[in-house]
């Protein structure tokens, strides 16, 4: 198993009545091991916009980069993959405790050099998501 150190800032604005900005940004380092003699870098962004619609409804945008980046024993810094997302989506608040949402991401680049061609553009996501709150 490799070390990982991870390192996260976060950030949020309100722009106006029910619009909201979040930001958050960060890498994670894989330290080398006997095995796997290289560290790895991966620096992580995400930028989400929310507007409220109503008490019930919030639509939001959001885009957001990953890459990767590996320094090989005795031959430099390497860019091995590297990805920018956009992403549309929308949140029912049916209750305090309980929400339902939905979102479709759509890679904008696409750098995966592990990946063969036939994942070219292929590779658009479409999540739907139930978040229950517990406790007190």
């Amino acid at each position: 198993a490799r070390t990982q150190v991870w390192l996260q800032g976060n950030f949020y604005q309100v722009f106006g009545e029910g619009l909201y900005g979040f930001a958050n940004a960060g890498a994670y380092f894989s330290l080398p091991n006997e095995t796997q003699r290289q560290t790895t870098l991966t620096p992580v962004g995400n930028l989400v916009i929310a507007k409220e619609i109503s008490d019930l409804l919030i639509v939001f945008v959001q885009t957001a980069f990953n890459g990767n980046f590996n320094k090989e024993y005795k031959a430099g810094l390497k860019n091995t993959s590297h990805q920018w997302l956009g992403g549309l989506g929308v949140q029912l608040q049916v209750s305090n405790r309980f929400s339902i949402s939905t979102e479709l991401q759509k890679p904008i680049i696409n750098d995966y050099k592990s990946l063969t061609s036939e994942y070219e553009g292929g590779l658009t996501n479409l999540s739907l998501n139930v978040r229950y709150i517990s406790g007190n």
